[in-house]
């Protein structure tokens, strides 16, 4: 329930906090992007028999003024629902371009395309055509590009494929004011490299799916558990120098997965992801560190590097 009431907020919410919106490079987003999903449309493409390809197209630099991560995921889901849609091969291309004061961003699929029904009610919250969906994504990305000011549409034609259209205002504003350059430089040493074996425990396949990427591209070999029983199955197997859980966890949640972890592997860190700052009840065992959500990729490296700079002491 506190998952969907979040993904909701998206949704009904009027705008993020503005001290939160930072000068972006919308070209620079989108490309990044593109690397953090790059496993999910090569190489799990390949394996599912598929052959998908995805390009970049932008005429020029685009300024906006965003909340980098939320933008990031809104990506994410879009290049995900493209390759899922795509049967065999195709092509996904995203395009940016401005216009009249906007920035326009499109992202293209040669997929199944939409039916008149899902295309008329996919932006509707829980409205889905997938049998596992929570029928949040499309309607959660519209809601967050309607918190940045902007407007999103879809056009479909089933058999030919789908065009996602992101327009936002462009940020005419030259100069960045240095909270917003503290800000980017902090970002762009989200892929400082480190090395070693991280578990990742979550029972929400995409955040897995996200999370892992984010930390396969700082150079961590990172296994998935989707529970805290099958995280402590893996444990006994296997060696790990970190583990980040979600709090949330059916069966075992993961104040419950730290004292077992701490009880048998006393030196492994261990990282609890959470909506409240501070879960665990202060008179019980605390891990290793906090992830508050929705957290940065800057928050996500700040943490890891902490952590393993700490463990070659």
């Amino acid at each position: 329930m506190a998952e969907k009431v979040q993904r909701l907020d998206h949704f009904y919410r009027e705008a993020p906090d503005s001290e939160e919106m930072l000068h972006a490079d919308l070209v620079d987003l989108v490309n990044q992007t593109v690397e953090l999903t790059r496993p999910k449309w090569e190489d799990e493409a390949t394996h599912d028999g598929k052959r998908v390809i995805v390009g970049v197209r932008a005429a020029t630099s685009t300024s906006v003024k965003v909340v980098a991560s939320q933008l990031r995921s809104v990506l994410t889901n879009l290049i995900f629902n493209s390759v899922d849609a795509i049967e065999g091969s195709g092509t996904v291309n995203l395009k940016v371009s401005s216009k009249d004061g906007w920035a326009v961003l499109e992202v293209q699929d040669d997929g199944a395309g939409m039916t008149r029904e899902q295309l008329d009610r996919c932006l509707e919250p829980f409205y889905t055509s997938k049998a596992k969906g929570s029928g949040l994504g499309l309607s959660e990305c519209h809601g967050v590009v309607r918190q940045h000011g902007g407007s999103m549409r879809v056009e479909s034609t089933q058999g030919l494929g789908t065009n996602v259209i992101l327009e936002f205002p462009l940020d005419l504003d030259g100069t960045q004011d240095r909270m917003g350059d503290a800000e980017q430089k902090q970002e762009s040493h989200r892929f400082a490299r480190v090395q070693g074996s991280v578990l990742l425990v979550d029972d929400q396949d995409q955040v897995l799916r996200s999370m892992a990427m984010l930390l396969e591209s700082m150079g961590l070999q990172v296994k998935q558990a989707s529970d805290g029983k099958e995280a402590l199955q893996m444990m006994r197997h296997s060696a790990f120098q970190l583990v980040i859980s979600d709090y949330g966890l059916p069966g075992l949640n993961g104040g419950e997965l730290l004292k077992e972890i701490k009880a048998n592997w006393p030196d492994t860190p261990v990282v609890i992801v959470s909506r409240c700052s501070y879960p665990i009840p202060k008179d019980e065992l605390q891990p290793d560190a906090y992830l508050n959500k929705p957290f940065s990729v800057a928050a996500l490296s700040n943490v890891v590097q902490t952590i393993f700079s700490q463990r070659a002491v």
